[in-house]
């Protein structure tokens, strides 16, 4: 049998064949973040963040808020994009989706807006059963930080209040609800969106039972 050494390169190199939205990208070459990277950006960058090299012949052109999937099937946002200015290649700063700031982006939200109406005494309606999703099945963890007993149209029951940690700016007002991959409704309290690029968007939210 004739030794075939034509794709070793490809081993010894690191390179693997990705995708980038969906579009096939060959030989793309994956370098986790040293120190002497992440240190100097003061938390914009983190250690378990990954840059891939895309060359500039792969017939794609990368952009912050695409993603990327490796050869093992991981997903990773891409936060910033080196352009070729002194090589041939773009080096996309990437971030796996399913690991957040710690925590495990494992449930699924959708976003449905309130639609506000005045009835005939003057009296503000807030409604969501008819409303389109503004978002749909966005990663997020859905955390339960406390149970209260709360009284509901003359029933004794449990105000639940849950912090939701989206990694992405978020769109919200007050009145809209929140679902979950288990169709639990959750009415949205408060918000703040990140101001780092390292930190998640929470949102408060209880639901009544």
């Amino acid at each position: 049998m004739a030794l075939d050494l034509k794709d070793d390169y490809k081993v010894f190199d690191g390179l693997q064949n990705v995708t980038l939205d969906g579009a096939p990208v060959t030989d793309a070459y994956a370098l986790d973040i040293v120190d002497t990277e992440g240190a100097p950006s003061e938390g914009v960058y983190l250690h378990t963040d990954v840059e891939f090299q895309i060359r500039t012949t792969a017939g794609v052109v990368p952009q912050i808020g695409q993603v990327i999937v490796d050869g093992a099937g991981r997903s990773f946002n891409i936060l910033a994009v080196r352009q070729p200015f002194a090589n041939d290649y773009y080096g996309c700063i990437c971030r796996e989706v399913t690991i957040v700031a710690g925590l495990a982006l494992a449930n699924k939200i959708t976003r449905y807006p309130a639609i506000v109406s005045v009835d005939e005494e003057g009296s503000r309606i807030v409604d969501n059963s008819t409303a389109d999703p503004a978002f749909t099945d966005v990663p997020a963890k859905i955390q339960d930080v406390s149970a209260e007993h709360a009284d509901f149209m003359g029933k004794r029951g449990f105000d639940r209040l849950f912090h939701i940690y989206v990694d992405s700016e978020i769109d919200l007002n007050h009145g809209d609800v929140l679902k979950d991959e288990h169709l639990i409704i959750y009415d949205v309290l408060s918000w703040e969106n990140r101001d780092r690029i390292d930190v998640l968007s929470m949102i408060v939210a209880h639901i009544r039972n």
